[in-house]
Formats: C-alpha cells, structure tokens, sequence
C-alpha cells in the first residue's frame, strides 16, 4: 500500500506523465509550470474559469501586447489571481483572504506582509528613476486596495515568483501542497535523509500528484521519474526499485524557458535544487472559482479607466 494505492508486487511503474511544454513569458517561468502541471487541457472546468477570466482582463492584457495564445492569457490570469489574493485591504476579495489564511495560516500571512513591501519598494524605485506612469499604477493597487492596471499586471508578470506564490496559485486552483522536513517544506536531497529517494519515487507514481521542479531561481516541470534501467522500475515488498541507488535514477522535467524536455540523471542534483509536491484536492473548488470570476467582473471596469500607456515609462 503506497500513498494509500494498492499496487501489486512487481507491477512497473509510470516512467513519465503527459503534461503540455508550455513557453514562459519573460521571468513567467514559475506561471508557466504550475499551467503545465494543471494542465487545464484535461480540465474543461479549470479551462472554462482561466478562459472566462482571461476574457474578462483582456482589455487590460492587449494594451501590454496582443496575445491569443492561452498558455500565454493563462499566465497573466494567474498573475492577476495572486495579485488579488495578495491585496492588503480588498473587502471584495475578503474570501480569498479567509480561504487562503484557513488553509496556510501564518505562512499567507506573511507572504501578504512580504509582498506589499516589495511592492512599495519598486513603486519608490519607479519614482526614483521618474517612471511616474508605473509608478501611477503602483499608486493604484497599494492605496485603493487591489486595482490592478496593464503596467502593473506586465510588471508583475514579467518579475519571478517565488515558492509561496506558486503555493497559493496550486491551492485557489486545486493542489493541496504537501510539505516535507525542510525549511519550505520542499523535498530536498540531503546525504543524511535516507528517505529522499523513497519520497520522490511516491510522489511520482501517483497520479493524484503534482512536482514542480525548482532549479536555482528557475522553475520547471517535473514530468518523468526512473530508474536506468527500466527492468527494474518495480516494487517489490513494497519498496520502489530496491536495491538502487541515486546514481541509477533518470528525471525528465519540462523547461518552459527554451521550451523542452530534458532528461538527466538524479546525482547530478545540488543543494538549491527542490521538488514542490502537491496532490490534488479531494473536493473541488468550482464555487471559489466562480466568486472569484464573479468579483472580478464587477471591479474590471474601474480597472480599465486607467492613465494610457506612456511607452518610455514602460519596462523592458
């Protein structure tokens, strides 16, 4: 019995799962993955909430640049979710705030905390360096609350996200995270954890799971996990692959950056390399997804009423 799964003695397991390599906006690396982990394709009611969003926000995301392409609208739909979620005093988006706080506690707390001072230190650098019209639309969102403007949107997009953001996107839309001994809460490969092997191998073979891949400051895709040789990609006695060791192990993961496959062999992971894990949610989100849908196109329009775009004020 793995993961609460009943699979017979010597049944090969899964080497990969399809997942679609979706491109990355710039530094959208992190966006990019979680899509490609939800894959909204296999979805229609996770597609149907990201292209009614997406919708709804396209008058904002066209004056940034034409996009009909959904791996990239759908990028910008979740930036412009966790931009919400993140809002310091939005009475519209109080639910969100009450659901996230349920299921992270202090740790949405503080990223709230962390990412409204982030916020405030662009909005400074933007005046300092008399970027007056994102510094504008900065104004906006920090002092009415959550109004989110194209320069914003494309800015935030545009900028890295970090574990806890990508946390909360997997959580509004359907991923329970499932954390280990780490200071994250990620699988981390440690020479003293004995059980680092045992942990990745269960949480690739269920199907239920999800592994975002965290390189340095670059995210990926975990798709594929197996041994070497695949004859002896089994279990036996309840344990995956015995008798193997690191360097018998191949991953495969999807890079959005470039987009591609890659496959390499698991010794040659480094101490600033993560697995994210995350199972999906035994009951879903639909009404969530709805009120968020809901909220959003009641407040789109004070959104759009905006300073027009000043180009030599825009970032690169």
């Amino acid at each position: 019995m793995l993961n609460g799964k009943d699979i017979k003695v010597d049944q090969t397991l899964p080497t990969k799962w399809e997942f679609p390599l979706y491109r990355q906006l710039t530094n959208s690396c992190g966006l990019a993955s979680i899509l490609m982990l939800m894959d909204p394709s296999k979805n229609p009611k996770l597609q149907e909430i990201l292209d009614n969003i997406g919708e709804l926000i396209n008058p904002i995301i066209l004056k940034i640049l034409p996009v009909n392409e959904s791996e990239f609208i759908y990028q910008y739909v979740l930036q412009y979710v966790l931009l919400k979620a993140l809002s310091q005093d939005s009475e519209e988006y109080q639910f969100l705030n009450d659901y996230l706080t349920e299921h992270f506690k202090n740790s949405f707390v503080n990223q709230k905390l962390i990412s409204n001072f982030n916020l405030a230190e662009s909005h400074q650098k933007f005046i300092e360096h008399e970027m007056f019209a994102i510094a504008k639309a900065y104004d906006r969102y920090i002092l009415e609350g959550n109004t989110i403007s194209t320069l914003m949107i494309k800015n935030e997009t545009f900028s890295v996200k970090n574990d806890m953001d990508l946390k909360i996107l997997m959580s509004i839309f359907g991923y329970d995270f499932i954390p280990f001994n780490s200071t994250n809460g990620a699988l981390v490969y440690n020479k003293k954890d004995k059980d680092f092997l045992e942990n990745l191998c269960k949480s690739h073979i269920d199907p239920e799971n999800r592994i975002l891949f965290g390189d340095g400051k670059h995210w990926q895709a975990l798709t594929g996990l197996h041994t070497k040789n695949l004859d002896k990609w089994v279990i036996k006695s309840e344990k995956i692959a015995p008798k193997t060791s690191l360097k018998d192990f191949i991953i495969v993961y999807n890079d959005p950056i470039i987009p591609k496959q890659h496959s390499v062999q698991l010794k040659e992971i480094f101490s600033q390399q993560y697995f994210y894990i995350f199972k999906k949610k035994k009951d879903n989100n639909f009404i969530l997804w709805n009120r968020i849908k809901n909220t959003i196109a009641q407040g789109i329009k004070n959104e759009m009423d905006e300073t027009s775009v000043v180009k030599k004020n825009q970032l690169i």
